[in-house]
């Protein structure tokens, strides 16, 4: 698998934004068969990640330049902090599970 395989994958980015059992079994077992892949297993998780991050808290850059009276422009700062937030979250899981699965 290259990095353009797993994000073209339904069942691979389904697996990354919605994880279920059966799908972690099966990436879980496909990281252990490929550990030469796993850099774009990575690659391609990042990628995603960043996707979904992005479709499920879009950037408002016109609120930024002027903003409704209704919008408070104090709260964009802490959607950035929450999702640098997350996205630090997500890399420390990623982070231990392939430590994890790198001593087994």
């Amino acid at each position: 698998h290259t990095v353009a395989d797993f994000l073209a994958d339904p069942f691979f980015e389904q697996w990354i934004t919605h994880p279920t059992p059966k799908s972690t079994t099966h990436w879980q077992q496909w990281q252990k068969e490929h550990p030469d892949r796993l850099a774009a297993l990575e690659e391609a998780r990042r990628i995603i990640l960043h996707r979904h991050l992005n479709k499920v808290n879009p950037i408002i850059e016109d609120a930024e330049v002027s903003p409704p009276s209704r919008v408070s422009t104090n709260k964009l700062p802490q959607k950035t902090f929450l999702r640098w937030l997350l996205f630090l979250g997500v890399g420390m899981a990623i982070l231990i599970l392939v430590v994890i699965l790198l001593l087994q």
